[in-house]
């Protein structure tokens, strides 16, 4: 330490101050952007599930899977009607709809999370 050289008194309070204002800063801006992603990320999961209906609808699927379910003797054939059954089934839109799915269940949670961690910026304040 320096002979003669004192910290004023307000210092601690006016860093402490400051450290708040700037974690409550960087909460903003990470609320801000996890609202972002969840709001497009559940906007993805409705629009690639509108895409898998429609694509299901008109690869024949579900005239299929009706199939399966109409008729007692459907073991006789279950092999075909299953590979039938697979070649309809369009795997890109279940697979836009699965992906979109985990990022929204991701981006929703971590959204939470944040809220959650509301409460130790706000007590540091």
């Amino acid at each position: 330490m320096l002979p003669g050289v004192k910290a004023p008194v307000s210092l601690r309070g006016r860093v402490l101050e400051r450290v708040s204002r700037m974690e409550r800063r960087a909460y903003t801006g990470k609320l801000t952007a996890l609202i972002a992603l969840a709001i497009a990320s559940v906007s993805a999961l409705i629009a690639s599930c509108v895409y898998v209906f429609d694509a299901v609808s008109a690869s024949g699927f579900l005239q299929y899977a009706s199939l399966a379910f109409s008729d007692a003797s459907v073991f006789a054939y279950s092999k075909d009607l299953g590979l039938s059954l697979v070649e309809s089934l369009p795997a890109l839109g279940v697979a836009l709809v699965l992906s979109a799915g985990l990022v929204s269940v991701g981006s929703v949670w971590s959204f939470v999370r944040a809220v959650k961690e509301r409460e130790r910026v706000a007590v540091f304040a």
